[in-house]
């Protein structure tokens, strides 16, 4: 059964009671944009002063996880690069252990950054923005040999070209391997979902009729990844997130508590009609300042 604590005496502070690990999504949960949600940041400040550990975790791939450190700090909050996962450092993770050295890029820089923090070369990415594709370019397409993968991250200069591109490596040899960063179907921004990485993967998807290995959330190889690394205790872990079909989904595939917050994607009405139902409910992060 869902609990809603902010609506039961004392309920807040017993969620934060029974949870020492904070898995916290970032958009819809921490911020909108650029902008912090109210009592996001102070409310990790009060988590970590309780001694608990606070890690967060993002589909968003546009940005290297040294990039979202910047972001944080410029809101007042000191992240480390290792409390930081990203579905594009989860690509990354991904392709090193099967030993790809080369991979074709549908995303942005971030994206390129990750890959190559790790040692895997890209192609594509940034580099392939504003370039046309037609019949003439398509019969002449050169590809690159030594390209062993594919991988669609969000990517806001998504183009005709790129999807060809994408489509022409991975129809060019099944051992291509085929990786999306995040299944989101997008994000609120400004009251209006702006699509998301998941709308990309489709495409590319539809166009080949290969399916997509998805690395970010709800895939639990991420939370194994972030309870390992850092040796905690599944049992008193939580996450926290906006989205159900991600965020939620991801804590019961990983059997972690789901915490939802109604500051993003997901709004009270829907929970009733869906069969990914959280543990916990909150209006949004900064209720946790509520607890005594």
């Amino acid at each position: 059964a869902m609990q809603f604590p902010e609506k039961e005496a004392s309920g807040v502070q017993k969620l934060i009671d029974a949870h020492d690990v904070w898995l916290l999504d970032c958009d819809g949960v921490i911020w909108e944009g650029e902008t912090p949600l109210a009592g996001s940041i102070d409310a990790v400040k009060m988590l970590r002063s309780r001694g608990k550990t606070v890690l967060f975790c993002t589909n968003n791939a546009t940005r290297s996880r040294s990039s979202y450190v910047s972001k944080f700090a410029s809101m007042g909050l000191d992240v480390d690069v290792k409390q930081m996962y990203t579905s594009a450092f989860a690509a990354a993770q991904f392709l090193a252990q099967r030993g790809v050295k080369r991979a074709y890029v549908v995303g942005e820089q971030g994206l390129c950054d990750e890959l190559n923090d790790i040692g895997i070369q890209s192609v594509g990415g940034p580099a392939d923005a504003g370039k046309e594709m037609d019949d003439e370019t398509w019969t002449h397409l050169q590809l690159d040999p030594d390209v062993e993968a594919v991988v669609v991250g969000w990517d806001r200069r998504f183009s005709f070209y790129k999807l060809c591109v994408a489509t022409a490596y991975l129809a060019s040899s099944p051992k291509i391997l085929f990786v999306g960063c995040s299944p989101d179907s997008g994000d609120i921004l400004a009251g209006r979902l702006m699509p998301g990485g998941g709308a990309l993967i489709a495409s590319v998807e539809r166009a080949t009729g290969r399916s997509a290995t998805i690395v970010g959330k709800p895939s639990a190889r991420l939370v194994d990844t972030m309870l390992d690394v850092h040796k905690l205790d599944r049992s008193r872990a939580c996450f926290v997130g906006d989205r159900l079909d991600t965020d939620i989904l991801l804590a019961l595939n990983s059997e972690i508590k789901g915490v939802l917050v109604l500051s993003g994607v997901t709004k009270e009405e829907v929970l009733s009609g869906s069969e990914i139902k959280p543990h916990f409910v909150l209006t949004r992060l900064g209720m946790l300042l509520t607890a005594q």
